[in-house]
């Protein structure tokens, strides 16, 4: 497994936001929760985008909201179909999603909340058992 480098300005201003909000006094976890959302739907979409040739018009056809592809869902399964990732970070992945969702579309949201469709995106995030280390981007097999 390959992790992703993001190597546009843009996405370490949106690293620090996602680290430094949530430990302000004021700071929020919807914050912490639609940034790593959108950091991972970028990151998902542009390593898609990497795998197929280089034709727009079908890309555009397929990936563009309310096309065939056009969330995060169908765009994982696919890279997980392509060889991507393993099905363990594709359970990962969607559980991050399925937070992000549950944070952008509640207002009574919260890490603490005991809502079953959040509890379960939450057990899917298991991808540090059995670690004892970060995982270098380049150099790590399991």
């Amino acid at each position: 497994m390959t992790w992703a480098v993001l190597p546009d300005d843009k996405y370490t201003r949106a690293v620090i936001e996602l680290l430094t909000e949530p430990a302000k006094p004021s700071g929020s976890e919807r914050v912490m929760a639609v940034v790593g959302g959108a950091l991972l739907e970028e990151a998902v979409d542009r390593t898609l985008r990497e795998r197929l040739i280089d034709h727009p018009a079908v890309i555009k056809n397929l990936l563009e909201p309310d096309r065939p592809l056009g969330n995060i869902a169908p765009q994982i399964d696919l890279l997980y179909l392509l060889g991507a990732f393993d099905n363990r970070t594709r359970g990962a992945l969607k559980g991050i999603a399925r937070v992000r969702n549950f944070f952008a579309h509640r207002t009574d949201a919260s890490f603490d909340s005991l809502d079953k469709d959040f509890t379960d995106a939450m057990k899917r995030l298991v991808l540090y058992e059995g670690r004892t280390h970060y995982p270098h981007h380049l150099f790590w097999t399991r």
